[in-house]
């Protein structure tokens, strides 16, 4: 790997910054290429040991993914992979199976750079309450899921009685679940045509944790999934004997949380409730006295705490260190301080007295920073090594007066 910073160029087989060299911790591992080594990403899951990385180049779509050792899956920048759930046919009311499912893994899951969860699908002809999510996650391991987009998936329709549920993630355990530059989401509840006799429900969650789990969010967002988003009425309704009277009859039409349980801490990241429901009375239909309803929205974060490390020096990046690209760092501080770079670990995490995290200082190189106030550095990523790819990478500021700054963590990518 090559990074060249200020005109000035190392080549090693380290990281090499601002004249420090940095040996990545880089355990004894194989990469695996999909396609080149194995057609299906299922299969070199299946071949790789734990601590191997696979690596998703051109895209493509899979399907029903599962994952039960600690490995590293990495999608390209430029075509990153699609994982999802089965596009075939009606789904299968309440099977609940996940486009990606993590079990036991035994230690940390690193998905960098992916699609999770499917689009939208087909309609749903019977009654069913639960869909299948995006992805769930279980044992008490550390999941690192950057620079990707996890979506519920969607369907084009309900044919059916019930609005059914779709989260995105469901993460149980004790542990780190660390989020840097993604997205998480429900999916939206949709329904074919007047239903007369519908309840509205709140929408599905973002995320779940388990009671023992810490998210932490870095330049993300995760929001809930919308209520059921127009509910509509006719004539027809009328002459079936359903004539709502009261908004109540709806229940609450709230969108889903964006996150429910477990503990966050927060820097630059957003946590937000779905879209609430509408209804919509058609014409020749008789609005009832108290219409339209106005429904309370959920909770962004529903029985948890969140925590904003937003504090001490304002850091920011450029997103994923892609190779044949440039990676930039962008910082505004009070006080005479140092950047400190290199391979981060998802643990140790600490959270100072100020909410301030910082992710094992004592493995990352103190670059000084040249006066006080805006400033920024940026490296230059000609080639990677196939055995760091998919590598995280943490930057931190430090300065004696304001303590650690929160850090960005960004994983290596092929183009």
């Amino acid at each position: 790997m090559s990074i060249s910073g200020f005109g000035t160029r190392f080549s090693a087989a380290a990281l090499a910054l601002g004249g420090f060299a940095l040996a990545p911790s880089v355990a004894a591992s194989d990469v695996h290429f999909v396609p080149a080594d194995f057609a299906d990403l299922q299969t070199a899951i299946d071949v790789a040991a734990a601590g191997d990385t696979v690596v998703i180049l051109g895209g493509g779509d899979y399907e029903y993914i599962s994952i039960d050792k600690p490995i590293t899956l990495v999608g390209s920048a430029s075509q990153p992979p699609l994982l999802r759930i089965s596009p075939l046919g009606a789904p299968v009311c309440d099977d609940g199976t996940p486009a990606v499912t993590i079990s036991n893994p035994g230690g940390t899951v690193n998905l960098v750079g992916v699609d999770i969860g499917g689009g939208q699908l087909g309609s749903l002809a019977e009654p069913c309450f639960w869909l299948p999510g995006a992805m769930s996650f279980s044992g008490d391991s550390d999941l690192a899921v950057l620079h990707s987009s996890v979506i519920a998936p969607e369907w084009l329709e309900y044919d059916g009685w019930a609005p059914a549920y779709s989260n995105a993630v469901s993460v149980g355990g004790a542990g780190t679940f660390l989020v840097s530059d993604s997205v998480i989401r429900g999916h939206d509840h949709k329904m074919l045509g007047a239903w007369c006799d519908q309840k509205l429900d709140k929408g599905p969650s973002g995320t779940i944790l388990g009671t023992e789990r810490q998210a932490v969010l870095l330049d993300s967002h995760l929001e809930g999934g919308g209520s059921l988003q127009e509910a509509w009425y006719s004539n027809t309704c009328q002459g079936w004997g359903f004539l709502p009277t009261a908004c109540s009859e709806f229940l609450e039409g709230a969108g889903g949380p964006g996150l429910i349980g477990g503990s966050a801490l927060l820097a630059n990241s957003e946590i937000l409730a779905g879209p609430a429901a509408t209804v919509v009375f058609l014409e020749g239909y008789p609005e009832p006295a108290g219409f339209p309803c106005v429904f309370e929205n959920s909770p962004a974060y529903l029985n948890g705490t969140a925590t904003s490390i937003d504090t001490g020096a304002t850091l920011s990046g450029s997103g994923a260190i892609v190779e044949f690209s440039d990676w930039s760092v962008r910082w505004d501080v009070s006080a005479e301080s140092k950047l400190l770079i290199g391979p981060a670990l998802i643990t140790p995490q600490q959270a100072g007295a100020a909410g301030q995290l910082f992710v094992d200082p004592a493995g990352l190189v103190m670059l000084p920073i040249d006066g006080v106030g805006p400033g920024q550095r940026s490296f230059q990523i000609n080639g990677l090594r196939d055995d760091l790819l998919g590598k995280l990478i943490a930057v931190q500021i430090y300065s004696p007066e304001q303590g650690f700054s929160r850090p960005v963590i960004a994983a290596l990518q092929p183009f």
